[in-house]
């Protein structure tokens, strides 16, 4: 298993976790000191593996994975949480080479580990499970957040049209929404102070409340790795808000195309007034 950003924020509470579930980890990050960190705290470390890797970089990636070309592991699943939220502030005013980076790390870093790690999922018999992280903005408007929110949407149209191009590859892919978890990206809402506007309130309330367990985001993952959930690509679904334990709730996301979707609601595809 591949986790981007393992070793930072979300993806160090699913590195540590599915560790524990006994999976062999390969985390990819850019900062060899928060994998110290990780490493040190991890109690089944042989089963944990850190690649300094720049997932915006079609080469870093690229070396990477040309560098376990041959290893005797069969890769089951890739979840990108690699991701970066500034700049923050109103689009007129942001640096827009930041802008491009984010843009950069968040979409172009999932696409690229996507494109690179299709064909070891093909080492074995093809079967395989890719989880794409989207974010707040990806389904409404989220002033200030421009860069970040576009990004987020991206990736989940991305994994909408993946999950149809790689149907007979027996990959499944979806995307998660983790929701308000206290990690490096509320501090970020918190330095940028009135340029996140509404959200720096909401931010200091979040701080003060804990955010949203990060319990959440991990067994919403477990389930999208487990057997329970084959059949359900190409879907947005919250950690939070969606409970994907309830038979009907799976069910409908297995057999309803427009279920946890991008859609635009009209008069026409959905209300059916016209």
């Amino acid at each position: 298993m591949i986790i981007t950003g393992g070793a930072g924020g979300i993806g160090t509470h699913l590195s540590k976790a599915l560790i524990d579930d006994g999976y062999k980890v390969f985390v990819i990050g850019r900062d060899p000191k928060n994998f110290d960190l990780l490493y040190e705290n991890t109690k089944r470390n042989e089963n944990l593996e850190f690649f300094q890797v720049n997932v915006a970089s079609i080469k870093n990636v690229s070396d990477f994975f040309r560098s376990i070309t041959g290893s005797k592991y069969q890769l089951f699943a890739l979840i990108n949480c690699a991701g970066v939220q500034v700049p923050i502030g109103k689009f007129s005013e942001v640096d827009m080479e930041a802008w491009a980076n984010n843009i950069s790390v968040n979409l172009l870093g999932t696409s690229n580990m996507i494109k690179a790690s299709i064909p070891f999922f093909s080492k074995g018999n093809g079967c395989g499970k890719i989880i794409n992280f989207s974010g707040g903005g990806a389904t409404s408007s989220r002033p200030n957040f421009s860069a970040y929110s576009v990004s987020k949407t991206a990736i989940v149209r991305l994994t909408e049209i993946l999950a149809e191009e790689l149907k007979d590859s027996k990959i499944e892919i979806n995307a998660v929404a983790p929701g308000a978890i206290n990690t490096g990206m509320l501090g970020d809402i918190l330095v940028a102070g009135n340029k996140a506007g509404n959200e720096f309130e909401t931010g200091l309330e979040q701080k003060k409340s804990g955010g949203e367990s990060p319990k959440k985001v991990v067994d919403l993952c477990r389930f999208l790795l487990s057997e329970e959930s084959d059949g359900i690509s190409g879907k947005l679904i919250s950690a939070v808000w969606d409970d994907y334990h309830d038979p009907s709730f799976v069910e409908r996301i297995k057999s309803d195309s427009d279920f946890c979707c991008l859609r635009r609601v009209d008069a026409i595809n959905f209300d059916g007034t016209q």
